[in-house]
């Protein structure tokens, strides 16, 4: 088995347990994990290599947590990143949020520069 020379066994734990997370029933993200993502992003400023991010947090929590680059991803850019503004929306945002929606289309990315403007 050649294709396995070089590869340690933490890595190899860590690529198992990728490719069967779709059987297993995924757990909502505890506040421990939460705070071990916070520390991994601040430690690392490795902000966008998310499978990087994934094995760091595997390995701190001594492999007791284990979430996909994706989940990782998502839980920062969706409730930990605290450069995102979390507040409840106004009306002037809701009225220029609908003017975008009305001239781009259901385009979100597009939406969200022209609302960062």
């Amino acid at each position: 088995m050649d294709f396995f020379v070089g590869k340690t066994t933490f890595l190899c734990e860590f690529q198992y347990r990728n490719l069967h997370r779709l059987s297993e029933k995924i757990p909502p993200w505890s506040k421990e994990e939460d705070e071990l993502l916070r520390d991994c992003m601040k430690d690392s400023k490795r902000e966008g290599k998310w499978n990087d991010l994934a094995k760091e947090l595997f390995h701190r929590s001594d492999k007791k947590f284990f979430r996909s680059a994706k989940q990782c991803r998502e839980r920062w850019n969706n409730y930990l990143d605290p450069t995102k503004k979390r507040e409840s929306w106004t009306a002037e945002e809701d009225l220029a949020l609908v003017r975008c929606v009305m001239e781009r289309g259901k385009k979100w990315s597009a939406i969200a520069r022209l609302l960062q403007q």
